[in-house]
């Protein structure tokens, strides 16, 4: 089966996931599902690196405060509509990343990890002490909920729970669409040559920085549109939208999905979303119950849940060459 009927199949599976919650017409389903399609964007981002590049960006929810702080500020302060500061979120998403890629792209290994997680940090300090700007602790409150028209769907709004999933999962969409474009291009057969062995690709002409570089460009416009669209669905943004909390999150959905696959990163940020909402029947051992399921899933899966048997049909990715056997040489 090939790599385009496999994504084809993967995405009419989630269509009629998203049309049964439609139909359903449950608040709460709704908004678990809005959030899953959030953290589903950011999950397909932090995959390009640390999963197609090979660079674990553990700064990455930079991007996704980046996002939500310019969105609320320029509806609030400039008076911008929602769409218009979303597309100025990802721009100022991209610019951030790329001044940080000059700085923490000539790093490898745990420096990199640090480095990366020392722009979060000083975002984090930044966000809470710059009052000015972003109100401190407090937060930006109030920011208008997006509404505007989609195609064959007519108008929606973030305020009613239908019309926030319909603008969470286009914006999931887009961001499906944008990484399947690069990682099939010869961007993405870079990254893999660079993951796999830095200086073979380096030897046969492959500009390790200027792929690194669009990577983590691509990346972290990723990372400001799905900060972008919870800042308008929440409608709130604070300092706590740099916590590492949310690193860890969005980490888990890349790694329990499977790291370096197309679907992994969205199954897995549905996954993380959805069970510990189903364990809130356990009441107290919620938390450790699903603590348990995360280490069963890292035994038991290790190159993540899609690489399992009912998900085989549906991943994405092309097929691996088989070795080539050895010739034996005949009798001199």
């Amino acid at each position: 089966m090939s790599a385009r009927v496999r994504i084809s199949l993967g995405l009419a599976v989630a269509t009629g996931a998203a049309a049964a919650l439609f139909i359903v017409d449950d608040a709460y389903l709704m908004r678990i599902a809005t959030l899953g399609a959030i953290f589903a964007i950011l999950a397909l981002g932090l995959n390009l690196t640390a999963g197609h590049l090979g660079l674990f960006d553990f700064g990455y929810i930079l991007y996704f405060g980046i996002g939500g702080y310019t969105t609320a500020l320029l509806t609030l302060r400039a008076g911008w509509s929602w769409e218009a500061a979303l597309v100025a979120s990802v721009l100022m998403s991209v610019a951030v990343g790329l001044l940080v890629g000059v700085v923490v792209l000539r790093l490898r290994g745990p420096y990199f990890v640090i480095a990366t997680f020392s722009f979060l940090t000083v975002a984090y300090y930044v966000a809470i002490n710059w009052k000015e700007v972003t109100n401190g602790p407090l937060g930006l409150i109030g920011l208008p909920a997006p509404a505007f028209n989609l195609p064959a769907i007519g108008r929606v709004e973030a305020l009613d729970p239908a019309g926030a999933l319909a603008i969470a999962l286009t914006g999931l969409l887009i961001a499906v669409a944008v990484v399947w474009r690069v990682v099939e291009s010869g961007a993405g057969r870079a990254w893999h040559a660079i993951r796999d062995n830095e200086d073979l690709a380096a030897s046969v002409g492959i500009d390790a920085t200027a792929y690194a570089f669009l990577a983590l460009a691509v990346s972290a416009g990723l990372g400001g549109l799905g900060g972008s669209i919870y800042a308008g669905y929440v409608g709130i943004v604070t300092p706590e939208i740099f916590a590492f909390g949310h690193m860890v999150n969005v980490l888990l959905m890349v790694v329990i999905g499977g790291t370096g696959t197309f679907l992994g990163p969205i199954v897995g940020a549905f996954l993380v979303e959805t069970v510990p909402e189903l364990l809130r029947v356990a009441e107290s051992f919620r938390l450790p119950i699903f603590g348990l399921l995360l280490i069963a899933a890292i035994l038991f899966a290790p190159q993540g849940v899609v690489s399992l048997r009912p998900w085989r049909a549906l991943r994405a990715g092309r097929p691996r060459v088989p070795p080539v056997p050895p010739v034996e040489e005949g009798p001199a």
